[in-house]
């Protein structure tokens, strides 16, 4: 295998709160390899987002970055000056961000917002930026790319909308790209199409991708590798195919059970309870307390990630005795 293109190491992030810096993200590690998708998974305020805010530095002047490594072609980001990271943000690692309407600029053509990115990072002239634009506008499925450069945002429909914000993030060619819950509010046909693009601009461009979502349904047939995180932490990493073929957490396991059915056996599960705030994380396992298989030794001491018999990891005590599966056939996904 080749060496990853980013490598997150023993990621911990805290906030300042009333004072005192709160961990909310725990020694978080993963790596995803040129030409991958790598989906990072679990239940809102899981720790999904701020984990990705911070391989950026994103995270406000209230957040920092306490101990790890965020390494990109082997260069820690977390180490340059605020000039050098300006210079990967946008360039050489793009975010797609949850909201298009709230990322674009409603004032300002969509064109003129893709043709800025170019030339703030590669220098172009106003007709060169204005070219690769519509370039892109055109990779991403949008129609009538040159006419539809002089329209604002508000003249395209979400799925569109959508495609315009991937178009911005690949107009410099960035090696690595952090698309965080690029589906949500869309309909099921528009998902499907935004996951099949992403899943083809990495397979094309040899690019590096991270696919931030709650959902475990929407990344079956587009992920490589699952990371599944609870409560700012990660439980379990494995390929996509092990993860619902077998999953080894519990939790990984409740998320399964959650999927629609298309025979309709069963229904829907729910997991109960909810997530811990990041000043209520128990001692031990963090899913303990919601857990059916919860014995008294998982809130004891901290339970580390250990390997699974098919590849990766998980962090369980009791995955060696437990068999989690549901059968996946009927699963909608």
């Amino acid at each position: 295998m080749t060496s990853p293109l980013l490598s997150v190491r023993d990621l911990t992030v805290e906030f300042s709160v009333r004072g005192a810096w709160q961990p909310v993200v725990t020694d978080v590690s993963f790596d995803v390899q040129p030409g991958q998708v790598v989906a990072l998974v679990g239940e809102s305020g899981s720790g999904k987002s701020v984990s990705c805010f911070a391989l950026l530095r994103l995270h406000g002047d209230n957040g920092r970055t306490s101990s790890g490594e965020v390494l990109l072609d082997g260069r820690d980001l977390l180490r340059l000056s605020e000039r050098e990271i300006a210079d990967v943000r946008g360039n050489e690692i793009a975010m797609i961000f949850q909201e298009p309407m709230t990322s674009l600029n409603p004032a300002f053509t969509v064109g003129s917002q893709i043709a800025e990115v170019v030339r703030r990072h590669r220098g172009l002239s106003r007709a060169d930026a204005r070219k690769r634009a519509i370039e892109v506008l055109d990779l991403v499925g949008i129609p009538r790319a040159a006419s539809r450069f002089v329209e604002y945002p508000h003249q395209f429909s979400g799925g569109m909308r959508q495609r315009v914000m991937i178009a911005m993030a690949l107009a410099t060619e960035p090696r690595m790209l952090i698309a965080d819950e690029p589906t949500t509010a869309l309909d099921v046909t528009i998902q499907a199409q935004i996951l099949d693009l992403v899943r083809d601009l990495a397979r094309d461009f040899g690019m590096g991708v991270l696919l931030v979502t709650h959902d475990l349904g929407v990344v079956a047939d587009v992920c490589d590798e699952v990371v599944v995180m609870y409560a700012g932490e990660v439980v379990e990493r494995a390929e996509c195919f092990n993860i619902f073929e077998r999953p080894r957490h519990p939790y990984t396991a409740g998320l399964m059970r959650s999927l629609p059915r298309v025979d309709g056996v069963g229904g829907i599960e729910i997991i109960p309870g909810t997530p811990p705030m990041p000043d209520q994380f128990p001692t031990g396992c963090r899913f303990a307390p919601r857990c059916s298989h919860a014995i008294t030794e998982c809130s004891i001491d901290a339970i580390s990630l250990e390997p699974r018999e098919t590849g990766g990891v998980v962090r369980c005590i009791r995955t060696d005795e437990l068999d989690l599966r549901r059968s996946t056939e009927g699963v909608s996904v």
